[in-house]
């Protein structure tokens, strides 16, 4: 890669939020928990539906709908009240280079180099550079602007990438 930055001005919205907030809740084993959980549910519901009380159907139909529709609606709950927030909205400079990653907020600016990120992740719809387990900046595909393939190429070369 050349000299060239790439860099990012970058503003998240609560789809943003909690379209990554659902790949983190379901990711690796915990996402075939989930499915699992939600299968056994039904299946405990549908075989017992003429032996069982109202009580006990409305349990396992909780159940059956705990991770397929109430936690993704409190995830998007949650991200809808974060994208609120005035970090959020003020969004956020982002700029890669060969040398460092340069983060700008206001007049806040954060340098960093290459051995200090965690890892990265990239998806279809987002890319995150994450700095420790809980602590990332988020690029959404529609910042890309013909740079994804550049992009992947830096942190291909520059960090530990995971895709899933």
């Amino acid at each position: 890669m050349s000299e060239k930055k790439l860099e990012f001005d970058i503003k998240l919205n609560e789809k943003d939020i909690w379209i990554f907030s659902l790949y983190s809740s379901n990711r690796a084993y915990l996402g075939i928990f989930n499915i699992l959980f939600t299968l056994a549910s039904l299946y405990v519901l549908v075989s017992t539906w003429g032996e069982s009380g109202i009580s006990r159907k409305l349990v396992f139909l909780a159940c059956a709908l705990m991770f397929s529709v109430i936690q993704p609606a409190i995830l998007y709950l949650k991200a809808a009240r974060q994208a609120k927030t005035e970090t959020i909205k003020k969004g956020f400079r982002l700029e890669l280079s060969e040398e460092n990653i340069v983060v700008t907020q206001d007049k806040n600016v954060v340098t960093a180099s290459w051995e200090e990120v965690y890892k990265t992740m990239i998806r279809k719809n987002m890319i995150v550079i994450y700095f420790a387990p809980l602590r990332g900046y988020l690029i959404p595909a529609r910042y890309f602007e013909g740079n994804r393939e550049k992009l992947e190429a830096l942190l291909k070369e520059k960090t530990m990438l995971i895709k899933f």
